[in-house]
């Protein structure tokens, strides 16, 4: 069945390219990170032809298909459909599942009778998603547009029209060359920027699986040849932010995780001691589970047992026979105080002592609790005071319904002592159940885990909290993560408002001005204001902004020389500085002061005998000076 179908999106190919007098609409989705859950990729028009959307890569998101009525044809409602064909908008859609051998992918085998909503199922970063349809030739090529920045609401989405061309893909965009072979002419906007910030692709991710974070990389390149120089040539550009992504949000494959060490076998001398490993999952950076140890593919390559040594034999006997100290002396434990459920064992605690008391806070604990499995209907059964001569225990009868819908669950009941007499309290042995477990008839397919919601996004005022959110199911006996779709539909939510204490007088600023000079070291000045939250200037009784906090209102730019041209005509000042807007890629040269220069004809002389660095002197060779100091930095 797969072979066929795979035969059948093969065919649409030489369909596409034998396709006269329509126009190629050919785009990528590449937004890396979206909201969970459904969202929008583009909107294929009515007339459309050849529709073929696939995958990049192999990912744990799925592609829907939603008509118009808002119903989906493929892969709603978190159920994922079987390798197969649909018919839907007048045509049959080829859906081909993913698999180690496939990619996830779709394809129209006729035209479209009425639009669709290509969707995708997102649970991980998205790798890009490429479609492409033809349309006729007399189809407005603006609604194909107004399509297409509905999915840029969605993600950064490409697309272009290919009418009697060719095209072809760079940077994962689409960039289209005409008949001449040209790229499009660029506007005399862009021409006036020589330089500016590029993205180069993201950081290696922080951690390899369970969730990490990686962030975007700037280069300073000129805009014309697109070729990377010093990053100073961007000084005076503001450089993007720096924005963090999840990636490598993938369980961690399980491995063994080591137990604490046993107590030395041996209280004297050389013994052994042991610990147990356990079979171990991340599956987030707040959460990692324990799973059966089938789990675990690699070797227990940790030690589980080791030598130890505590004093020698002969000192213990020695300080035994010279003043033996006292120690606690414990007895077995009881049975559980249940035959089922949660219950009590206890034990009997001695000192041994020929003369000093024993130490208190070091006495083993007398009693403990103790949980068996969960008790049967039959064999649920009150606990009552044995001892008749002591105060009764009263309590309430256990509820009738489980705690859980589904699975294993809680019943809970409260206690009070029946003592008349407060000199005389109930026994804390035989204090009556208060919590035992039950079971629900029907078997949970998955559970919702939440884990704690974060900080508050904002020191004050309105803010926003995250936590995460995973479902979890009981396989085998134990607790493993499995997709969203396996859970109910109303997931917890993952984000929520918060509000800090009430903001105060604040620093605000504006954008960078331009460089009031283009070499020689310019100045750029913005406005630093502080005000109060709705946007006035703190009156006198309210907080002031710290001073120590303003921020910076002027800076430095453009701080290389400038380029000198020389003048055989003009005799009195043959080199002249001349300011180059945005060229700063000149020979070195002089600061452009008109002040500056030779008084006396005798300034090689200062400069041989290296008299610049006396004030007096440079007074008079001025430019001799800068020019010696400048050759020699």
């Amino acid at each position: 069945m797969l072979r066929r179908l795979l035969a059948t999106v093969i065919l649409l190919v030489p369909h596409l390219v034998a396709t006269n007098g329509g126009r190629l609409i050919d785009g990528i989705f590449t937004e890396p990170t979206l909201q969970p859950g459904y969202n929008l990729v583009t909107t294929v028009p009515k007339g459309a032809s050849a529709l073929n959307v696939t995958e990049l890569r192999h990912t744990q998101n799925y592609l829907a298909i939603r008509l118009q009525d808002g119903t989906f044809l493929l892969n709603g409602n978190y159920n994922i459909n079987l390798s197969g064909e649909y018919k839907a908008a007048g045509t049959t859609f080829v859906y081909i599942r993913q698999s180690p051998q496939h990619l996830e992918s779709f394809a129209a085998l006729g035209t479209l009778q009425e639009p669709i909503d290509v969707m995708v199922l997102y649970q991980e970063p998205n790798p890009g998603i490429i479609y492409r349809y033809i349309i006729p030739g007399n189809m407005n090529v603006m609604s194909i547009k107004s399509h297409s920045r509905l999915g840029a609401a969605y993600g950064k989405t490409s697309e272009i029209s290919v009418p009697n061309s060719v095209y072809r893909k760079s940077d994962n965009a689409s960039s289209m060359i005409g008949d001449e072979g040209m790229p499009p002419p660029t506007s005399r906007r862009n021409r006036k920027r020589k330089f500016s910030w590029k993205p180069v692709g993201l950081t290696e991710c922080t951690k390899s699986c369970g969730g990490g974070y990686q962030t975007k990389r700037y280069i300073c390149v000129r805009e014309h040849t697109q070729m990377q120089v010093p990053e100073k040539r961007c000084h005076a550009l503001e450089k993007p932010k720096l924005v963090q992504l999840r990636c490598n949000v993938r369980p961690c494959p399980p491995k063994w995780r080591s137990g604490p060490w046993s107590e030395c076998s041996a209280s004297c001398g050389k013994g052994v001691r042991v610990r147990e490993l356990e079979c171990v999952q991340e599956v987030n950076p707040m959460l990692t589970m324990r799973v059966p140890d089938g789990a675990c593919m690699d070797l227990k390559t940790l030690p589980v047992s080791e030598s130890c040594e505590t004093s020698s034999c002969e000192d213990r006997s020695r300080m035994t026979h010279a003043a033996p100290a006292p120690y606690w002396d414990v007895g077995t434990w009881s049975q559980c105080s249940t035959t089922c459920g949660p219950g009590r064992r206890t034990r009997q605690v001695t000192c041994i002592t020929l003369g000093n008391p024993c130490i208190v806070t070091e006495m083993p604990a007398v009693h403990e609790p103790c949980d068996l499995e969960p008790c049967s209907t039959e064999s649920l059964k009150n606990v009552v005071p044995t001892d008749p001569n002591a105060s009764p225990w009263l309590y309430t009868e256990w509820p009738q319904e489980c705690s859980a819908e589904c699975g294993t669950g809680l019943l809970t009941r409260r206690t009070l002592c029946g003592a008349a007499d407060e000199n005389e309290p109930c026994e804390e042995d035989s204090k009556p159940l208060t919590v035992r477990t039950c079971s629900y008839n029907r078997t949970c397919s998955g559970q919702w885990f939440t884990g704690p919601w974060s900080q508050c996004s904002s020191d004050c005022g309105e803010g926003e909290q995250v936590r995460e959110v995973v479902c979890v199911t009981a396989l085998r006996g134990s607790l493993r993560v499995v997709l969203d779709m396996n859970c109910p539909v109303n997931k917890p939510e993952t984000r929520i408002s918060c509000q800090g204490p009430p903001c105060t007088s604040s620093w605000f600023m504006s954008d960078w001005s331009e460089c009031t000079r283009s070499c020689g070291k310019g100045m750029q000045k913005r406005e630093v204001k502080c005000l109060t939250p709705g946007g006035q200037p703190p009156e006198s009784n309210q907080p002031q902004c710290k001073a120590e906090d303003r921020p910076i209102s002027r800076r430095t730019c453009n701080d290389y020389p400038c380029r000198v041209i020389y003048d055989a005509h003009d005799s009195e000042n043959p080199r002249r500085v001349v300011q180059v807007q945005n060229d700063p890629e000149i020979p070195d040269g002089l600061v452009d002061d008109p002040l500056c220069r030779d008084n006396i004809s005798s300034c090689h002389l200062v400069i041989q005998a290296r008299l610049c660095a006396y004030q007096y002197y440079q007074n008079f060779c001025c430019l001799s000076c800068r020019r010696f100091k400048q050759e020699n930095e």
